[in-house]
Protein backbone atom coordinates (compact mmCIF):
# COMPACT_ATOMS: atom_id res chain seq x y z
CA UNK A 1 0.00 0.00 0.00
CA UNK A 2 2.37 2.47 0.89
CA UNK A 3 4.50 1.41 -2.01
CA UNK A 4 1.13 2.53 -4.38
CA UNK A 5 1.41 6.01 -2.75
CA UNK A 6 5.29 6.33 -3.10
CA UNK A 7 3.97 5.24 -6.96
CA UNK A 8 1.33 7.61 -7.41
CA UNK A 9 2.86 10.42 -5.78
CA UNK A 10 5.97 10.33 -8.39
CA UNK A 11 3.29 9.85 -11.35
CA UNK A 12 2.15 13.20 -10.08
CA UNK A 13 5.44 14.68 -9.77
CA UNK A 14 6.16 13.94 -13.08
CA UNK A 15 2.87 15.11 -14.72
CA UNK A 16 3.49 18.61 -12.92
CA UNK A 17 7.16 18.69 -14.34
CA UNK A 18 6.18 18.30 -17.98
CA UNK A 19 2.95 21.05 -17.26
CA UNK A 20 6.07 23.12 -15.70
CA UNK A 21 8.29 22.54 -18.76
CA UNK A 22 5.55 23.23 -21.21
CA UNK A 23 5.01 26.26 -19.52
CA UNK A 24 8.17 27.53 -19.37
CA UNK A 25 9.31 27.22 -22.60
CA UNK A 26 10.54 30.43 -24.94
CA UNK A 27 7.32 31.65 -27.32
CA UNK A 28 6.91 29.61 -30.76
CA UNK A 29 8.16 32.32 -33.62
CA UNK A 30 5.16 31.08 -35.51
CA UNK A 31 2.99 34.19 -34.35
CA UNK A 32 5.91 36.60 -35.13
CA UNK A 33 6.68 35.25 -38.45
CA UNK A 34 2.96 35.23 -39.08
CA UNK A 35 2.65 39.32 -38.23
CA UNK A 36 5.49 39.87 -40.71
CA UNK A 37 3.86 38.22 -43.05
CA UNK A 38 0.69 39.92 -42.62
CA UNK A 39 1.98 43.63 -42.79
CA UNK A 40 4.51 42.80 -46.20
CA UNK A 41 1.39 42.85 -48.15
CA UNK A 42 0.10 46.61 -46.84
CA UNK A 43 4.00 47.77 -47.09
CA UNK A 44 3.05 45.56 -51.26
CA UNK A 45 0.48 47.37 -51.60
CA UNK A 46 1.98 50.53 -50.50
CA UNK A 47 4.72 50.33 -52.78
CA UNK A 48 2.22 49.94 -55.56
CA UNK A 49 0.12 52.52 -55.20
CA UNK A 50 3.25 55.27 -54.58
CA UNK A 51 5.10 53.99 -57.65
CA UNK A 52 2.80 52.44 -59.91
CA UNK A 53 0.35 55.28 -61.76
CA UNK A 54 -2.26 54.45 -64.29
CA UNK A 55 -1.94 53.81 -67.05
CA UNK A 56 -1.88 56.59 -70.04
CA UNK A 57 -1.04 58.91 -67.52
CA UNK A 58 1.58 61.55 -68.37
CA UNK A 59 4.43 62.07 -66.35
CA UNK A 60 4.93 65.31 -64.55
CA UNK A 61 7.22 67.75 -66.19
CA UNK A 62 8.75 70.08 -63.49
CA UNK A 63 11.25 72.30 -65.97
CA UNK A 64 7.85 73.03 -68.53
CA UNK A 65 7.30 76.96 -69.11
CA UNK A 66 3.64 78.48 -68.25
CA UNK A 67 0.92 78.08 -70.56
CA UNK A 68 -0.33 81.32 -72.13
CA UNK A 69 -2.96 81.90 -69.95
CA UNK A 70 -0.56 81.79 -66.89
CA UNK A 71 1.70 84.58 -68.52
CA UNK A 72 -0.71 87.07 -68.81
CA UNK A 73 -1.27 89.24 -66.08
CA UNK A 74 -4.63 89.79 -64.63
CA UNK A 75 -6.54 93.18 -65.48
CA UNK A 76 -8.19 94.35 -62.04
CA UNK A 77 -12.12 94.31 -62.29
CA UNK A 78 -13.09 97.49 -64.44
CA UNK A 79 -9.97 97.84 -66.46
CA UNK A 80 -10.09 97.32 -69.84
CA UNK A 81 -6.93 95.99 -71.25
CA UNK A 82 -5.67 98.18 -73.71
CA UNK A 83 -5.78 96.59 -77.66
CA UNK A 84 -3.10 97.06 -79.81
CA UNK A 85 -4.84 100.31 -81.47
CA UNK A 86 -4.70 102.07 -78.24
CA UNK A 87 -0.90 101.12 -77.94
CA UNK A 88 -0.03 102.39 -81.43
CA UNK A 89 -1.95 105.60 -81.20
CA UNK A 90 -2.11 106.89 -77.16
CA UNK A 91 -2.44 110.62 -78.30
CA UNK A 92 -6.27 109.61 -80.04
CA UNK A 93 -6.83 108.36 -76.68
CA UNK A 94 -5.64 111.57 -74.35
CA UNK A 95 -7.93 113.46 -76.88
CA UNK A 96 -11.40 111.12 -75.70
CA UNK A 97 -10.44 111.27 -71.70
CA UNK A 98 -12.80 113.23 -69.55
CA UNK A 99 -9.84 114.39 -67.52
CA UNK A 100 -8.13 116.52 -70.81
CA UNK A 101 -7.37 120.14 -69.86
CA UNK A 102 -8.76 121.01 -73.15
CA UNK A 103 -12.30 119.50 -72.27
CA UNK A 104 -12.55 121.37 -69.44
CA UNK A 105 -11.41 124.42 -70.81
CA UNK A 106 -14.25 124.35 -73.08
CA UNK A 107 -17.41 123.74 -70.59
CA UNK A 108 -16.05 126.68 -68.30
CA UNK A 109 -19.15 128.93 -67.30
CA UNK A 110 -18.54 132.17 -69.28
CA UNK A 111 -21.14 133.48 -67.19
CA UNK A 112 -19.29 133.89 -63.42
CA UNK A 113 -22.62 134.77 -61.83
CA UNK A 114 -23.61 131.64 -62.62
CA UNK A 115 -27.43 133.00 -62.89
CA UNK A 116 -27.88 133.14 -66.68
CA UNK A 117 -27.73 137.07 -67.21
CA UNK A 118 -25.33 139.69 -68.26
CA UNK A 119 -24.54 142.08 -65.13
CA UNK A 120 -25.91 145.51 -66.23
CA UNK A 121 -23.40 148.19 -67.30
CA UNK A 122 -22.39 150.88 -64.40
CA UNK A 123 -24.26 153.63 -64.53
CA UNK A 124 -22.49 156.53 -65.35
CA UNK A 125 -22.64 160.26 -64.40
CA UNK A 126 -24.43 161.32 -67.58
CA UNK A 127 -27.81 159.21 -66.40
CA UNK A 128 -27.54 160.12 -62.51
CA UNK A 129 -29.97 162.60 -61.38
CA UNK A 130 -27.87 165.51 -60.52
CA UNK A 131 -28.24 168.60 -58.75
CA UNK A 132 -25.88 171.53 -57.76
CA UNK A 133 -26.24 173.59 -54.54
CA UNK A 134 -24.11 176.27 -53.03
CA UNK A 135 -24.60 178.49 -49.89
CA UNK A 136 -22.90 182.02 -49.43
CA UNK A 137 -23.61 184.08 -46.57
CA UNK A 138 -23.29 188.09 -46.34
CA UNK A 139 -20.19 190.26 -47.55
CA UNK A 140 -18.78 189.60 -43.88
CA UNK A 141 -18.95 185.35 -43.94
CA UNK A 142 -18.60 185.03 -47.74
CA UNK A 143 -18.98 181.86 -49.28
CA UNK A 144 -20.16 178.93 -46.63
CA UNK A 145 -20.17 175.83 -49.28
CA UNK A 146 -19.15 176.37 -53.00
CA UNK A 147 -21.21 175.36 -55.34
CA UNK A 148 -21.19 171.06 -54.71
CA UNK A 149 -22.52 168.51 -57.49
CA UNK A 150 -24.90 166.14 -55.08
CA UNK A 151 -27.06 162.71 -56.63
CA UNK A 152 -30.89 163.21 -56.19
CA UNK A 153 -32.67 161.05 -54.69
CA UNK A 154 -36.50 160.55 -55.92
CA UNK A 155 -38.93 162.77 -54.31
CA UNK A 156 -36.04 164.96 -52.64
CA UNK A 157 -37.01 168.62 -52.02
CA UNK A 158 -34.45 171.82 -51.74
CA UNK A 159 -34.91 171.56 -47.76
CA UNK A 160 -33.69 167.90 -48.05
CA UNK A 161 -31.12 168.30 -50.04
CA UNK A 162 -29.45 171.65 -47.76
CA UNK A 163 -29.63 168.90 -44.87
CA UNK A 164 -28.35 166.46 -46.13
CA UNK A 165 -25.15 168.29 -47.92
CA UNK A 166 -24.78 170.46 -44.45
CA UNK A 167 -24.40 167.31 -42.19
CA UNK A 168 -22.03 165.73 -45.04
CA UNK A 169 -19.76 168.82 -44.92
CA UNK A 170 -20.07 169.71 -40.97
CA UNK A 171 -21.67 172.80 -41.48
CA UNK A 172 -24.62 173.83 -38.50
CA UNK A 173 -28.17 174.07 -39.95
CA UNK A 174 -31.89 175.35 -38.27
CA UNK A 175 -35.10 175.13 -39.19
CA UNK A 176 -38.37 175.15 -38.20
CA UNK A 177 -41.82 173.51 -39.74
CA UNK A 178 -41.62 170.76 -42.42
CA UNK A 179 -43.19 170.60 -46.09
CA UNK A 180 -45.37 173.49 -46.51
CA UNK A 181 -44.84 175.08 -43.57
CA UNK A 182 -40.83 174.64 -43.17
CA UNK A 183 -38.49 177.52 -42.52
CA UNK A 184 -35.22 178.19 -42.29
CA UNK A 185 -33.93 180.28 -39.82
CA UNK A 186 -29.79 180.05 -39.43
CA UNK A 187 -26.75 178.59 -41.83
CA UNK A 188 -23.09 178.09 -40.25
CA UNK A 189 -24.70 180.25 -37.18
CA UNK A 190 -25.59 183.03 -38.87
CA UNK A 191 -29.33 183.45 -38.50
CA UNK A 192 -32.08 185.97 -39.60
CA UNK A 193 -32.09 189.35 -38.32
CA UNK A 194 -28.52 189.12 -37.74
CA UNK A 195 -27.82 192.15 -40.25
CA UNK A 196 -31.16 193.85 -39.38
CA UNK A 197 -34.55 193.76 -39.32
CA UNK A 198 -35.17 192.77 -42.93
CA UNK A 199 -32.07 189.74 -42.84
CA UNK A 200 -32.48 186.16 -43.18
CA UNK A 201 -32.00 183.42 -46.06
CA UNK A 202 -33.62 183.09 -49.40
CA UNK A 203 -33.04 180.69 -51.66
CA UNK A 204 -32.97 180.46 -55.29
CA UNK A 205 -33.36 177.87 -58.04
CA UNK A 206 -31.67 178.36 -61.46
CA UNK A 207 -31.77 181.55 -61.23
CA UNK A 208 -35.57 182.44 -59.74
CA UNK A 209 -37.14 182.60 -56.44
CA UNK A 210 -39.99 180.77 -56.01
CA UNK A 211 -42.28 181.72 -53.94
CA UNK A 212 -43.04 178.85 -51.69
CA UNK A 213 -41.39 177.29 -48.55
CA UNK A 214 -38.03 175.03 -49.29
CA UNK A 215 -40.08 172.18 -47.81
CA UNK A 216 -42.46 172.07 -50.49
CA UNK A 217 -40.30 172.88 -53.92
CA UNK A 218 -39.02 169.37 -55.60
CA UNK A 219 -35.89 169.22 -56.74
CA UNK A 220 -35.08 168.08 -60.49
CA UNK A 221 -31.95 167.02 -62.18
CA UNK A 222 -29.72 169.89 -63.57
CA UNK A 223 -31.74 172.10 -60.81
CA UNK A 224 -28.63 174.92 -59.65
CA UNK A 225 -30.01 175.93 -56.09
CA UNK A 226 -28.25 178.91 -54.22
CA UNK A 227 -28.84 179.73 -50.70
CA UNK A 228 -28.26 183.17 -50.37
CA UNK A 229 -28.71 185.66 -47.38
CA UNK A 230 -30.38 188.61 -47.46
CA UNK A 231 -29.64 192.06 -46.47
CA UNK A 232 -33.66 193.50 -47.36
CA UNK A 233 -35.86 191.25 -47.54
CA UNK A 234 -34.53 189.60 -50.99
CA UNK A 235 -34.17 193.39 -52.78
CA UNK A 236 -30.66 193.34 -52.28
CA UNK A 237 -30.53 190.10 -54.70
CA UNK A 238 -33.09 191.18 -57.03
CA UNK A 239 -35.89 189.07 -55.80
CA UNK A 240 -38.98 190.21 -57.11
CA UNK A 241 -42.21 189.45 -55.21
CA UNK A 242 -45.84 190.13 -56.69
Amino acid sequence: MLKKAKYGLLILLAVLFVVFAIDCDPPVDQPHRSSQSDSQPLADERGEQTEHKPDGAAPPQPNAEPSEAEQTPETPAGLAVPTEAAKKHPASNAQQSPTSPSGNAQKENPNPAGNGQTPPPAQNESQKQIATLSIVADQERGTVLAPTRVEVKEGETVLDLLKRLTRNNKIQLEYSGFGATAYVEGIDNLYEFDRGGKSGWMYRVNGKFPDKSAGAYPVASGDLIEWLYTLDLGKDLGAEFK
